[in-house]
């Protein structure tokens, strides 16, 4: 190695061990990698693993986006299918369909409102307080609206999970209703500055993401609506709903899967220590999530155990089932059987159909929407309903955290094109690097030198390969102001593409660098590795000077450790 390019080595290395090291590992983007073509008869897979008990199901969606943008957190997206109707994907990971989402939503807000109409029996006409956190697609407040006297506040952290939306999805008209007041924020922040200001609801509804997820090896990575699962998130949820004798209704994850009982178990106790009773997890079946099934936990509280021998059920000491005693004059069902009635008639008078213009496929969704509703609201008002009383829960969806960009932008066909032709037979990483930065090409030979399977491949960020993934990732065409690790999940920019980059390196036999950047990851915090990435980057001409052509590909040794340009051709 030459004197030059040994200089080159020992820079790299450094730049390696020091400014690397995870911190969360961005975020996987766009569409499931898996489809062949820009055909639209060439069906997508959008997959949902659950590696920790050996499941996979595959939902078959048409190739082409009717949204994709890249918001400040993550990836969205919507496609349609051809039975489930417009398919909701947040960075890859499925979120709902048109034609199940009534399933899980209905039950978010219809059981919890039943059980507070008919244990607290309100005055006719009196306003119900409601808050939703999360559930940014608005179908749970769109199922709230169909009782009259609510007033509901609903805070979602992602802006662009509600235009998306607004603009896909019919139900999302609900945040017209005056009703309705829309906040964008952190959920946790809001329910914390609204028991400052001493607010009360008699109703929470949570329908947050996932708080956690495992990856390949089992390692359990916290997401960040992590925090609407904290002991001290359910304490202030308490406190707002006390003083009203309030229900608490949140997604709680399947039972299927063994580490989402543990915390099942968990949340469980700890509602039960902070003073909710009557608390419960009820199931829910639904194709189009993760084995099938997906719970919920529904709790009630009360000032001093004011509510504690009228409440709906009382637990079994001996871990059996739970029921509801409705038959001691305890419920006025006038209450729930004029609901009824009020839903019964708007589905007969088409208000819930909407237009006459939607297609059979549409109309055939909203009406078994409408019927689940009212099959809710019958099993409520029959007399006995039983929950398990065991904990368990709900569907594991990953939901990763911010993603590459911040700017938020409708899809474009071509790049995604390019992505999927990218990794349709391949499914190697892709490193975009710098094609005129001579520190940067010298970078790549002793990757190529230290990937001795070819576990990785390259491509100049001014090729049109190159700048199509920009786009297809949410960065302009044009940006070459990071290097960027593309994969067919997941894209990351700056230290992170370093990380990602180090794990897939092996300098010497039986010598790989993985150790090294999960060491780092511990070590080295984001701020200080990507304040160090751009103080390099911001000087590498400077460095070693710049080239004035860029490279594209190998001169033959390595053709096939480059990626061809000419997937980026029509």
């Amino acid at each position: 190695m030459s004197g030059t390019r040994a200089t080159v080595a020992v820079a790299f290395v450094l730049l390696l061990s020091g400014l690397q090291c995870i911190a969360t590992a961005a975020e996987p983007h766009d569409a499931d990698g898996s489809n062949d073509s820009n055909d639209d008869t060439q069906l997508k897979k959008v997959h949902e693993e659950e590696d920790e008990i050996g499941f996979i199901q595959t939902l078959l969606i048409h190739p082409n986006p009717l949204a994709s943008i890249q918001s400040e957190y993550q990836t969205i997206e919507v496609y349609e299918s051809d039975h489930f109707g417009k398919v909701f994907l947040l960075d890859e990971n499925l979120q709902l369909t048109e034609r199940d989402a009534p399933h899980y939503n209905e039950m978010l807000a219809h059981v919890p409102m039943m059980e507070y109409l008919a244990v607290q029996q309100p005055d006719e006409g009196e306003t119900i307080n409601v808050l939703v956190i999360g559930g940014g697609d608005g179908y749970v407040v769109s199922a709230l609206l169909k009782f009259p006297n609510v007033a509901i506040d609903h805070v979602d952290l992602d802006e662009g999970v509600i235009n998306v939306s607004k603009e896909h999805f019919e139900w999302s008209s609900a945040w017209e209703d005056e009703r309705v007041n829309l906040v964008v924020g952190d959920g946790a922040a809001f329910v914390k500055k609204q028991v400052e200001r001493k607010k009360k609801y008699h109703i929470v509804v949570q329908d947050a993401s996932d708080p956690f997820w495992y990856d390949d090896n089992g390692e359990q990575t916290i997401l960040p609506s992590h925090v609407l699962y904290d002991l001290k998130h359910f304490v202030n949820i308490y406190a707002l709903l006390k003083e009203s004798n309030g229900v608490l209704m949140f997604q709680a994850e399947t039972y299927n899967i063994p580490s989402n009982l543990k915390e099942i178990q968990k949340w469980k106790g700890s509602l039960e220590a902070i003073g909710f009773d009557g608390v419960r997890y009820g199931s829910i079946a639904i194709p189009t999530y993760s084995t099938g099934q997906i719970g919920f936990f529904i709790a009630h509280a009360s000032k001093s155990g004011e509510n504690e021998k009228d409440m709906v059920c009382k637990s079994n000491n001996d871990g059996g089932v739970c029921r509801m005693d409705l038959s001691g004059g305890l419920i006025d069902w006038s209450i729930v059987s004029s609901q009824f009635e009020k839903l019964k008639e708007e589905y007969n008078e088409g208000m819930i159909l909407g237009s006459t213009t939607m297609t059979k496929k549409k109309i055939a969704m909203r009406k078994s929407s409408t019927i689940f509703s009212l099959f809710l609201t019958a099993l409520v008002s029959k007399g006995s309903h039983a929950f398990q009383h065991s904990p368990q829960s709900g569907a594991f969806v990953k939901r990763s955290a911010a993603s590459l960009g911040s700017s938020a932008q409708s899809s474009v066909s071509a790049p995604s094109v390019v992505l999927q032709r990218v990794f349709a037979q391949d499914s190697r990483p892709v490193i975009l690097f710098d094609g005129v930065c001579n520190l940067c090409n010298s970078a790549v030979n002793l990757a190529l030198d230290w990937d001795p399977s070819g576990k990785l491949r390259f491509a100049a960020l001014q090729s049109k390969v190159g700048q199509n993934l920009l786009q297809a990732h949410g960065r302009d065409a044009n940006d070459i102001s990071s290097i960027v690790f593309v994969t067919p999940k997941g894209a990351y920019t700056k230290s992170d593409a370093i990380l990602g980059i180090t794990k897939e390196l092996n300098p010497l036999p039986f010598v790989p660098l993985k150790p090294l950047a999960l060491a780092g990851q511990y070590l080295v915090p984001q701020i200080l590795r990507d304040a160090v990435y751009d103080g390099v980057a911001n000087n590498r001409y400077s460095i070693m000077g710049k080239r004035d052509q860029c490279r594209f590909d190998a001169d033959g040794e390595f053709d096939d450790r480059f990626v061809d340009d000419n997937l980026a051709e029509d």
